[in-house]
């Protein structure tokens, strides 16, 4: 018999310690292995962290222990689900971001694999049956027979399908054939025609040669856009898998992944995977058995390709790492630049992060030669950054008659590219059609009923949406108090931009790229496919057009109102803009011809729109820390938010006032803690919550000291904690 430790599926702070049960069957059981157990009288899926065999009887163990222990209903896996080093990759992110153990291996798995009951209703391996030929002796057969069996043995193994099920079988039973099960890839990467890699500029070599060179764990490549990052990527990566080991790339968009993969497989010969959760369930499992499998070089990804099961990693490289989606905005709040350099360490591998604009942390870090830091000053085309013109919405004389939301000098410049078969970006970060509506005879505004945020009208749907907690409902063009029908839509988005510009360019191609288009499965690399090779004149999209593409033809990028991002209430507002102001800028003339952009603003002199529309990348940076440094905000100070969601908002207020205390009393001038003060509210619970902000320069020292003052609070088990270390925002 084998005592088990157990983790069980829910991944609730209160039960992140393994459970005791038996084993009594014959099968092999290992570490890393799924069971199906019963634990509450509930059957749900454990994960084995534990097998100990014994001679002793149950009896004799509950006298021992103290409490009952249950049998395992069933074992699910005949070998570990994880490799060891992602095992101890797990204890390492849920020690760090303060999360259950049991969460972070359901984030690392496809769902087909993780230790979650629903795994059962998830895709399998899909197979084919082949028939293969043993000799090609047609004695006794007929005709038709004896051409199938010659057809076979000539041809190899061939789908059983392909043939007549009655002479197949009858050839089986005369023991002429044989029939083996072949694994059917749901997801195939096209082959890309290898092209001549042309000779890398004095400023990549130099770069190259600073990363092979030195011995940082860590670097930060900063190029000014079209500088060529890539072509660095492609040729530090051919060196790795040279070297015998694996690369693990990530990008910040699944839209990017197509054009990522592509140019790798057009610029050498390798075996690429790609993950990312825009794949189906199936198409997660099989590459995730393709990597695992060691099929594979080179990973591409989104953020949780992070957790790819590659054995041999030498390198990771972090594309455009200066953007937010890299971290986790549910729990587990990791961050997959920080879990990068938590594997790289592992691996005894390098990581790479790359951008035209770093994010302040990483390029304080950099600077204090925590990172190794790498510069691309050029643009590889010798061309100069795009001339941009920045023009004042403030002044009504500049707004067009067509649309109030398009200036001009955007006008003009469109209809120009349009004329001289150029193509046009145009960035609008938000996206819908209408963000505000209301009553015009009673003045009600529609909000959501949930977290009382105002509705955003999409109108190719015809819904109203909520962008802060999901909500949706179908929308009636009348008003549910006084049921007039004066409706009234204030402000823009995308779907808004994209139906004036296609009434002013009537004869213009128009595609548009936002989160609800790319929540289609594999539209998003559809629309940017089609963009790049000119099937339309103008792409209109969110953010998402700002990262990481490279379109020849761009030679105009226009940011019809980037005062949206300024106006949010976040520290990061200003570093936002400028880094969407700088990227999308960047976007125009990266090929032979020269490019142009236009900002629209009522803020023409914020540094954040001004140093962006220079591509002053120096300035804002200066400029930007010392505010950080005024406010005592990141990099200066980390940031760590602990929620705690209840009932009895005076016990919560209590309990964090409590800690508050606490921490101040242990820690007293090290760190700042604001607060308690009510959260933001969360989709997935009805429940209040207030929150603690704390602000530290030493993770490490206060980290078990905040252990100690939460383990109370979590074995009380009547809240619902959250803890995010290391949050965007506050």
């Amino acid at each position: 018999m084998y005592i088990l430790e157990v983790l069980i599926e829910h991944p609730r702070l209160s039960l992140n310690r393994p459970f005791t049960y038996s084993y009594k069957g014959k099968e092999p059981l290992s570490v890393g292995t799924r069971v199906f157990i019963n634990f509450n009288n509930q059957k749900i899926v454990g994960y084995v962290t534990k097998v100990e065999e014994t001679t002793k009887s149950i009896k004799e163990l509950e006298e021992e222990k103290g409490f009952v222990i249950k049998e395992i209903d069933r074992v699910i896996d005949d070998k570990p689900i994880l490799t060891s080093e992602l095992v101890l990759l797990s204890e390492q992110v849920a020690s760090y971001y303060f999360t259950s153990k049991i969460a972070v291996l359901q984030a690392m798995l496809p769902p087909s694999l993780r230790p979650k009951k629903s795994f059962s209703s998830k895709p399998k391996i899909k197979t084919r049956t082949l028939v293969v030929a043993l000799n090609n002796d047609t004695n006794g057969l007929t005709k038709r027979q004896a051409e199938v069996l010659k057809d076979l043995y000539y041809n190899g193994a061939s789908l059983k399908s392909d043939y007549s099920p009655s002479i197949i079988d009858k050839l089986s039973e005369l023991g002429k054939v044989y029939f083996k099960e072949r694994e059917v890839y749901r997801y195939n990467i096209e082959d890309s025609d290898l092209i001549e890699g042309f000779d890398l500029t004095e400023d990549q070599r130099k770069v190259i040669d600073q990363f092979n060179e030195t011995n940082y764990e860590t670097y930060l490549l900063e190029g000014v856009t079209g500088s060529g990052k890539t072509e660095v990527y492609v040729e530090l990566a051919k060196q790795c898998i040279a070297r015998g080991k694996q690369v693990l790339l990530l990008v910040p968009e699944i839209a990017l992944t197509d054009g990522m993969v592509n140019y790798f497989k057009s610029r050498f010969t390798t075996n690429v995977a790609v993950l990312h959760s825009g794949l189906t369930d199936a198409q997660k499992y099989d590459e995730y058995r393709r990597i695992k499998n060691e099929q594979v070089d080179i990973v591409i990804g989104a953020r949780s390709a992070i957790f790819a099961p590659l054995s041999k990693i030498g390198l990771f490289i972090i594309d455009e790492e200066h953007s937010e989606t890299y971290k986790q905005d549910i729990t587990p709040y990791y961050d997959a630049r920080t879990v990068a350099i938590m594997r790289a360490k592992l691996f005894n591998a390098k990581v790479l992060l790359g951008s035209a604009t770093p994010s302040l942390e990483t390029r304080a870090r950099a600077q204090k030669k925590v990172y190794g830091y790498l510069k691309l000053t050029k643009r590889i085309n010798k061309k100069p950054l795009p001339k941009t013109t920045i023009v004042n919405l403030s002044d009504v004389k500049l707004i067009c008659e067509k649309s109030p939301f398009i200036s001009k000098p955007l006008e003009a410049a469109i209809n120009d590219s349009i004329n001289r078969k150029e193509h046009v970006i145009l960035l609008v970060n938000r996206r819908g059609y209408a963000p505000y509506i209301a009553c015009r005879n009673c003045d009600y505004v529609f909000r959501c009923p949930t977290c009382d945020t105002t509705l955003t009208l999409h109108s190719k749907d015809n819904e109203l949406k909520c962008h802060h907690c999901g909500y949706r409902t179908n929308f009636v063009r009348q008003c549910p108090r006084c049921l007039s029908k004066k409706i009234n839509y204030s402000g823009f988005g995308t779907q808004k931009i994209f139906e004036d510009i296609q009434k002013m360019y009537p004869e213009a191609s128009i595609l548009r790229l936002d989160s609800d288009e790319a929540n289609k499965r594999e539209q998003a690399g559809k629309i940017v496919n089609l963009f790049a090779n000119g099937v339309a004149d103008i792409l209109i999209g969110t953010q998402m057009i700002a990262k990481g593409h490279d379109f020849p033809n761009v030679t105009l990028s226009g940011v019809v109102n980037p005062d949206i991002s300024l106006a949010i209430p976040s520290f990061r507002s200003a570093e936002r803009t400028f880094q969407l102001i700088t990227q999308v800028v960047g976007r125009s003339g990266r090929a032979d011809k020269e490019g142009i952009a236009i900002i629209q603003t009522a803020n023409p002199n914020h540094y954040a729109i001004s140093y962006g529309a220079k591509q002053n990348y120096e300035a804002f940076f200066k400029k930007e820390m010392e505010i950080r440094r005024q406010n005592a905000l990141p990099p200066y100070y980390h940031l760590i938010v602990i929620e705690l969601g209840g009932k009895d908002e005076a016990l919560l207020e209590e309990t964090l006032g409590t800690m508050k205390a606490l921490l101040l009393k242990e820690l007293k001038n090290e760190i700042i803690v604001l607060g308690p003060s009510e959260s933001d509210y969360h989709p997935r619970s009805r429940l209040p919550y207030k929150r603690l902000i704390i602000k530290h320069r030493n993770y490490f020292k206060i980290k078990p000291i905040l252990f100690k003052l939460l383990q109370p609070i979590i074995s009380r088990n009547i809240f619902d904690i959250l803890i995010n270390v290391d949050p965007l925002d506050v």
